[in-house]
């Protein structure tokens, strides 16, 4: 269970990264992942992710859109990979579900929420609908890295088409000189 302070949506989504970081098999790429100090605005990039690993990213039309995908994701990611099966999945909004907390509302549950709320849309599906899926080895540029933020504003090119949006900074490899 991961737990935040109310408004401290920094430390809960770091945590969330951290976590999954590992587990998604990111640690065993040799190449050097971006996190906002290595790789700030200016930063020439090429995406990065391994789809046999069980990784996974979008490129989202807003930073909020962008955060709440990563979330679900990762911590989909997070359940199999510790549980060995899917976590149960709201029908209605496609998070995955964690039972109560003696009789208290579960953390994660509220945190997801939250992130679904801020980015204005109605379910995990809507907000999939409004992303692209990301493609490995695309080179890129990294255009804004919010503070407080695990996403980062960058331009992709993709078959001679550049393509703007938010996508999670730690699906990037900063390009060796």
């Amino acid at each position: 269970m991961i737990r935040f302070a109310d408004g401290d949506m920094k430390t809960s989504i770091s945590a969330l990264v951290l976590l999954a970081v590992p587990i998604i098999g990111f640690a065993a790429n040799k190449e050097i992942m971006c996190n906002a100090e290595i790789c700030p605005p200016g930063t020439k990039v090429k995406t990065y992710y391994s789809e046999k690993n069980g990784e996974i990213f979008h490129i989202c039309d807003t930073k909020e859109k962008a955060e709440y995908v990563s979330a679900v994701t990762g911590m989909i990611a997070m359940h199999v990979a510790f549980s060995g099966h899917m976590p149960n999945i709201s029908p209605v909004t496609g998070d995955p579900e964690y039972p109560e907390n003696d009789g208290k509302p579960n953390e994660t549950n509220i945190f997801l929420k939250i992130l679904r709320e801020k980015s204005g849309v109605k379910s995990f599906d809507d907000a999939l609908s409004k992303c692209l899926k990301g493609i490995n080895k695309l080179n890129g540029l990294i255009l804004e890295t919010p503070e407080d933020s695990t996403v980062a504003l960058t331009k992709i090119s993709y078959k001679g088409t550049d393509i703007k949006g938010w996508m999670p900074i730690n699906m990037m490899n900063k390009e060796s000189k």
